[in-house]
């Protein structure tokens, strides 16, 4: 099997992801690392909490968030990946191919946008140069990917992780 997928990787010029880092508490520490303020623009910071994720050497990563959008009182959960073109990624997010929904849209930033809807979860793909953003919303009823999409900041960038702080904050994040 390691064979196949390292066939796979030279025929389409990709790197193995790398070992990870785990985020136990708070992914905001690690995204600092990764030199990004926030997932989300300035006035949602509140209403997006982000406690676990997985972080990577050459700055893709994986965040497990909430997000409480205005008026409701449950949140929907949230799984935001952020991935490097240049490495062999294997995990994303799924909705039912038999009854989902797109649609193409345009954020206020001017990003191009393509929203799958499936029923109760649904998914926001975004294709940027060097990397793809993909977020999958899992709700109680019918989710309103649209709006979701307007609290999101697509225009980030993600750096690549110096181990010795990566390792750092792994520990702490474990000990807190």
């Amino acid at each position: 099997m390691v064979d196949k997928l390292d066939a796979i990787c030279e025929q389409y010029g990709l790197k193995i992801i790398g070992k990870s880092w785990h985020e136990h508490k708070d992914c905001r520490y690690f995204l600092k690392l990764a030199g990004i303020d926030s997932l989300v623009k300035p006035e949602y910071q509140s209403v997006f909490q982000q406690p676990q994720g997985r972080f990577f050497p050459g700055g893709s990563f994986t965040v497990y968030g909430q997000l409480n959008l205005a008026g409701e009182e449950i949140p929907l959960f949230v799984t935001y990946h952020y991935v490097k073109k240049d490495v062999f990624y294997d995990v994303f997010g799924y909705v039912r191919a038999d009854d989902v929904t797109q649609k193409n849209i345009t954020t206020e930033d001017g990003i191009p946008l393509l929203l799958l809807e499936s029923g109760q979860s649904g998914m926001i793909f975004a294709e940027k140069e060097d990397c793809f953003i993909t977020i999958g919303v899992d709700a109680s009823e019918t989710v309103p990917l649209e709006e979701i999409a307007g609290y999101f900041d697509f225009s980030i960038q993600s750096s690549p992780l110096d181990a010795a702080a990566a390792d750092a904050r792994e520990q702490e994040s474990m000990s807190q």
